[in-house]
């Protein structure tokens, strides 16, 4: 939803309803900005995308060995941990449930 289509919404909608869209359209500003900075730090961490970092000791999931190990699926989050799966191993991150 941009701008303009919030400002027309808004105009056509209830109270109730255009809180809920003007709520909507914030929240998504929100998780692009969260999104946004995310990507920055792991650029600053691991390098700009498909050109690695050679000297920096991070390095993006599914790029280096871990242990001997390649990353092969994306991570998965669930439960309040997170899953890893590697040519080897399924790795869990988080408290023990």
């Amino acid at each position: 939803m941009d701008e303009c289509n919030l400002i027309e919404l808004l105009g056509q909608a209830s109270v109730s309803e255009a809180g809920d869209a003007f709520r909507e359209f914030l929240r998504g500003g929100v998780r692009q900005m969260i999104a946004d900075v995310m990507s920055d730090e792991v650029a600053q961490l691991c390098g700009v995308k498909y050109r690695p970092s050679e000297e920096g000791e991070c390095q993006r999931a599914g790029t280096a060995p871990a242990g001997g190990e390649m990353v092969r699926a994306s991570i998965v989050a669930a439960h309040g941990q997170l899953f890893i799966r590697t040519t080897r191993r399924l790795y869990c991150v988080g408290k023990e449930q």
